[in-house]
């Protein structure tokens, strides 16, 4: 899939954990899909080569984790990507056995909200010769139908190393909900002149508090002098959300309609 995305999508962020992958991991992160990966994420467990290195060499987010461990490196990488504002995360080896062409076609299905979590499989579709033993795959089925009836998951028909990075994502997501601060969501009703420059003030004054903007429109007034500001917005620090809407509240530029749950 070439070009990006025609439509405003969610903060996506490639998370790649990696020991020693000099010579692979710089084409990696050459390979990504530039228009819908908003940050690459490089997670070291400890290289004695030079993929740190090639890694920054290539424009990547560099994080060195001390203790190794594929798990730890993917909860460590997530962690930081959440925390930057990563709405969807894609996890990838470093090696170049994964094809980050791909990534669009991935995380199509969850931009269109159809799909929560979505992997790739070795067992549908085409995969090379001897890549893959009999009893990988029926060991797949075996336990991807198990996970599927533990969970609640559609998951029948995956390899056992899917199967596995299905159970450590369903960790990582525990583990990561459980360190981060909640996040909350709220929709403002606001209405200014028509040509108040104040919605710039706005937006500005959000991000200094590290309040998100998710969506905005606006349309003319039946009074064609105001227009009526619609924003949606995500926040994790409820005081600072309070004296902004406080602000809101007690200005002279806009006046607040309207502030509900999202």
């Amino acid at each position: 899939m070439s070009g990006g995305p025609s439509f405003e999508r969610p903060r996506i962020a490639a998370i790649i954990p990696v020991l020693d992958e000099a010579g692979a991991i710089g084409q990696v992160i050459a390979a990504m899909p530039r228009d819908w990966i908003d940050a690459v994420i490089v997670v070291d467990g400890g290289s004695r080569d030079s993929t740190v290195a090639e890694a920054r060499a290539a424009g990547a987010a560099v994080l060195l984790e001390k203790e190794r461990g594929y798990g730890r490196a993917c909860a460590r990488g997530a962690a930081a990507a959440v925390a930057a504002g990563a709405e969807i995360l894609v996890f990838l080896d470093g090696d170049g056995g994964d094809r980050p062409e791909a990534i669009p076609s991935l995380i199509q299905p969850i931009i269109e909200d159809k799909f929560d979590f979505v992997i790739g499989s070795r067992t549908r579709g085409g995969r090379e010769q001897g890549s893959m033993g009999a009893h990988q795959a029926l060991a797949g089925h075996v336990i991807g139908a198990a996970i599927g009836l533990a969970c609640g998951l559609g998951l029948y028909i995956v390899s056992i190393m899917a199967a596995g990075l299905v159970l450590a994502a369903l960790a990582l997501l525990n583990a990561v909900e459980k360190k981060l601060p909640r996040r909350r969501h709220r929709r403002l009703i606001l209405r200014m002149p028509w040509n108040s420059s104040y919605r710039t003030q706005l937006l500005k004054r959000m991000e200094e508090a590290g309040i998100s903007l998710i969506d905005q429109n606006y349309h003319r007034h039946e009074s064609l002098s105001e227009m009526d500001v619609t924003i949606d917005i995500s926040y994790t620090d409820p005081a600072k959300y309070e004296a902004l809407e406080t602000e809101l509240r007690e200005g002279t530029e806009c006046k607040l309609m309207v502030s509900e749950r999202a």
